[in-house]
């Protein structure tokens, strides 16, 4: 049964509590930023948490502990405490970080992902090589898993300065923003779609992504008129890409042309994007453009041109099919007869 499932990292040092925000939300006053992600993103689902913890990492923050004469809460007691109805477990991990650690890291993150799970994957306290064998891993269970990403999130701590100066502050003046990294981690996915358009003429992935940015963003109480705009620009975009794609590959040979029109319209009314989780993918709309950059004001032309374009791309069949048809519109304009007279 698919979960939402909270991942992090646990390290060896000597929290300090504070306020976590998120979107205008404040969490419980707390030393651990997992209680607080599991507070703030949880929303009405019940969520299972998975630490990731070394030897030393466990012995420090695991269970309570006394600090400078006072008893300071492990973070096993501040979830019993914050969110009592979580299911915590512990895996611990080696600390090494050579290739073979890493590699038993991957497989200890990928063992702990079922099949269908969303994930929210905390990076706060990771460490070396950890984010990247976490992006890695998120990558590889969307793919084998069917997972899908709830949120890539991190505790930005060092926002309230050094650890001597933290310790001045009140407990008001402790707020600590949780930044939401998705966005970032999404751009891999656009990479894949646009490869493998670029690759095959397929614009599928491109329009699949699009559609569920849309309807995530549509659904965000929270999302800018301006977000909103720009993402419906992006949408139209994709499903044209798509329309475009399949007119080659159904060798509607009459609607070609009118489709890369359609296409670079919308290709225009997206690259001049302010939204900032559009602006990343402008350099990739660069390369969708490549892909129609041959086709032009000739008819002939633009018929061998898509020809060429299903060679380049494994469509034989419809390569020979659009030549045979490509023959007879030239027949017919060189004797201005009607290229759509079935009887001509």
């Amino acid at each position: 049964m698919a979960r939402n499932v909270l991942l992090s990292f646990l390290g060896r040092n000597d929290y300090e509590y504070c306020f976590y925000t998120y979107r205008g939300q404040r969490s419980s006053y707390t030393r651990f930023v997992q209680t607080a992600i599991y507070e703030l993103f949880r929303n009405e689902e019940p969520m299972d948490v998975i630490i990731f913890a070394t030897k030393e990492a466990k012995e420090s923050n695991w269970n309570d502990k006394v600090r400078e004469g006072q008893q300071v809460k492990g973070i096993q007691t501040a979830f019993q405490q914050i969110a009592p109805e979580a299911t915590v477990k512990l895996v611990e991990i080696e600390s090494g970080q050579d290739e073979s650690a890493n590699w038993k890291l991957f497989d200890s993150i990928i063992a702990e992902i079922g099949e269908g799970d969303t994930i929210y994957f905390d990076i706060t306290h990771s460490f070396r090589s950890i984010p990247f064998v976490a992006l890695i891993v998120l990558n590889y269970a969307r793919l084998v898993k069917k997972a899908t990403i709830g949120a890539l999130a991190y505790g930005w701590f060092e926002k309230l300065g050094r650890p001597n100066e933290v310790k001045q502050l009140s407990p008001e003046q402790r707020l600590v923003p949780i930044v939401d990294l998705t966005n970032m981690a999404q751009l891999l996915d656009w990479t894949n779609g646009v490869d493998q358009f670029l690759r095959t003429g397929d614009a599928s992935l491109i329009k699949e992504l699009t559609a569920r940015e849309n309807r995530k963003v549509f659904c965000d109480a929270n999302a800018s008129p301006l977000l909103k705009r720009e993402v419906e620009k992006l949408n139209k975009l994709a499903k044209q890409l798509d329309r475009t794609g399949n007119s080659i590959r159904t060798c509607r040979s009459l609607q070609v042309e009118e489709e890369v029109e359609k296409f670079r319209y919308q290709l225009e009314q997206v690259r001049h994007s302010q939204a900032e989780a559009i602006k990343p993918l402008v350099p990739i709309l660069d390369e969708m453009e490549k892909k129609y950059s041959n086709f032009g004001g000739n008819t002939i032309i633009n018929g061998w041109e898509v020809a060429r374009w299903c060679v380049d791309n494994g469509l034989i069949q419809s390569a020979l099919t659009m030549l045979s048809e490509n023959v007879v519109t030239a027949i017919c304009r060189a004797f201005q007869l009607e290229v759509t007279n079935v009887e001509i």
